[in-house]
């Protein structure tokens, strides 16, 4: 049984808006690593700026995947 098209593009939307929210949340928890010194403070300022960093590169990643697979899904709906 094949599914409407509409069914799969709306499926693709919540994808995207999904990865984008996320993105945001690891960089809003990695700045707060950084940037707040009462977060978290019984770890040590090395621990918490190598977890920020972490988590701000990976908010990138999942950002540009994001970003590519919905690119990737509109070329292969123009051809």
């Amino acid at each position: 049984m094949d599914k409407p098209a509409d069914l799969w593009s709306m499926r693709d939307k919540v994808i995207f808006v999904f990865g984008i929210i996320m993105s945001l949340v690891y960089l809003v928890i990695g700045i707060s690593l950084l940037s707040i010194k009462n977060f978290l403070a019984e770890y040590d300022t090395i621990v918490k700026t190598g977890i920020g960093c972490i988590f701000i590169a990976y908010s990138f990643f999942r950002m540009w995947r994001a970003l590519n697979n919905w690119r990737n899904r509109n070329n292969e709906d123009e051809e």
